[in-house]
């Protein structure tokens, strides 16, 4: 190959980044591919739910961030809201661009992202990878399942670590957040499973957990949280359950105390 057909330094040079403006703070994103600037411009058209939930959010509150990919929710938290992210992304290529976002936009100070998968117990696994796509989902911990949770065969396997929240917690490692998000496209009930004390405790202001409503198994979160004290608001459910597609049924479900 020849430098003609491919001039290495000149590509080295290329640093695509998009700049966004939310409650009047910009925020700039890493975008590499297509489909990762889609992430980004869409970041408030696609769950406008989110975002407003995210605009509720106090200086100084603690914000969980399970599902992270490249980072849109979490950036936006921590550089518009003035919140304390941890964020979890156990998905090699997405985390690679979720670290560069926080370096760009200078929140090392208060942001920190972990390579890791959470779950209902703390073990060495596979994770298998939907796509290696950069800013592509529906990768699965511990089992090549689709967010349906049939089996499915993936083209990549990485090797990686799942831990209980509820460990990590208790052994000090992180704090008890204020509010948290998981989206992991199938596995919520077991990350809520090992984050069954920390979600209990009352410093847990809210919950959003995307749901597949044609599972019993997510249907079942429901009224677990009812249980323990959050509430629903049953029109925001149904503005954001997915009513027709190859996503029907799922939807962000916003717990509240």
């Amino acid at each position: 190959m020849n430098q003609n057909s491919f001039d290495l330094e000149s590509y080295e040079q290329i640093s695509p980044h998009v700049t966004l403006h939310w409650q009047g703070k910009p925020i700039t994103f890493y975008v590499p591919t297509t489909f990762v600037l889609w992430r980004a411009t869409s970041f408030e058209s696609k769950e406008p739910e989110t975002i407003e939930w995210l605009s509720t959010f106090k200086p100084e509150e603690v914000y969980f961030d399970i599902g992270a990919n490249v980072g849109m929710y979490a950036i936006t938290a921590a550089a518009a809201m003035d919140v304390a992210v941890y964020a979890f992304e156990p998905e090699a290529f997405n985390y690679a661009i979720l670290t560069r976002n926080i370096y760009d936009n200078l929140l090392c100070d208060k942001m920190k992202a972990f390579c890791i998968a959470l779950g209902d117990k703390t073990t060495l696994g596979d994770f298998y990878v939907n796509s290696n796509e950069q800013g592509k989902s529906g990768h699965m911990f511990g089992e090549d399942l689709d967010f349906n949770l049939r089996p499915k065969i993936s083209g990549l396997i990485q090797g990686s670590v799942s831990y209980k929240l509820d460990e990590l917690i208790q052994k000090n490692m992180l704090p008890v957040p204020t509010h948290i998000k998981i989206d992991v496209d199938g596995l919520e009930h077991k990350i809520i499973d090992g984050a069954a004390k920390t979600i209990a405790n009352e410093n847990v202001k809210s919950v959003l957990v995307e749901l597949n409503t044609n599972l019993e198994v997510h249907r079942s979160i429901i009224s677990r949280m009812e249980n323990i004290g959050f509430f629903l608001d049953q029109g925001q459910v149904d503005a954001s359950i997915k009513k027709a597609g190859w996503n029907a049924g799922l939807g962000n479900h916003i717990f509240r105390r």
